[in-house]
């Protein structure tokens, strides 16, 4: 028999203690939920990170073909004053 252990109460993020007497089996029982629940956790935070990464990649694409058209653009006008 395990005394009550402390779990995290997600809202407050204080401890409280399960009220409940714990047995062996049910101690597995909540170790295994916890190990899924961060794996899940793990597994989506990593699914944003990518996606993150994914949208930063594109945002900076996307201002270096802006920056590269606006460069030929600046050259244009440049070689045009230049030239008449």
């Amino acid at each position: 028999m395990h005394t009550s252990p402390f779990q995290r109460d997600p809202d407050t993020c204080k401890a409280k203690t399960i009220p409940i007497p714990l047995t062996e089996a049910t101690f597995q029982e909540i170790h295994m939920e916890h190990a899924k629940a961060m794996t899940r956790e793990t597994e989506e935070k990593c699914k944003n990170d990518e996606t993150q990464v994914q949208n930063e990649y594109s945002w900076t694409r996307k201002m270096i073909c802006k920056l590269s058209l606006l460069g030929r653009e600046i050259v244009k006008s440049l070689s045009y004053q230049h030239f008449h």
